[in-house]
């Protein structure tokens, strides 16, 4: 598979993704672990949630969705004080894709 301008082969993902998962989470000089309370907003649209996490100092480490640790359900906190995470709610259990997160159509009339 090649990379297009801008994208990344799943190899090239799964690469990025054992180095960042394997490191200690990394803290400004001075700050504690109780310090970091990251703001998280989630949209869906067109069967994707997308999972915005704003810090408020940069951030190098992996967002994942619960249970699931693969690249697929991952996003990468490059150094940058927003991360972002996308979960395919379309994808079906056996799916590559499936990060155990599914949604349901109901309605409610009032």
């Amino acid at each position: 598979m090649l990379a297009q301008k801008g994208t990344a082969t799943l190899t090239e993902n799964d690469d990025v993704f054992n180095k960042i998962s394997s490191r200690q989470p990394s803290l400004p000089q001075s700050k504690s672990q109780d310090d970091f309370s990251p703001t998280v907003k989630a949209t869906c649209r067109a069967g994707i949630m997308t999972i915005k996490v704003e810090t408020k100092e940069n951030f190098i480490g992996v967002v994942h969705a619960r249970d699931y640790r693969e690249p697929q359900c991952s996003g990468y906190g490059e150094n940058s004080k927003i991360t972002f995470l996308r979960i395919n709610l379309l994808a079906r259990e056996n799916d590559r894709d499936y990060c155990g997160v599914f949604y349901s159509q109901v309605s409610v009339l009032k």
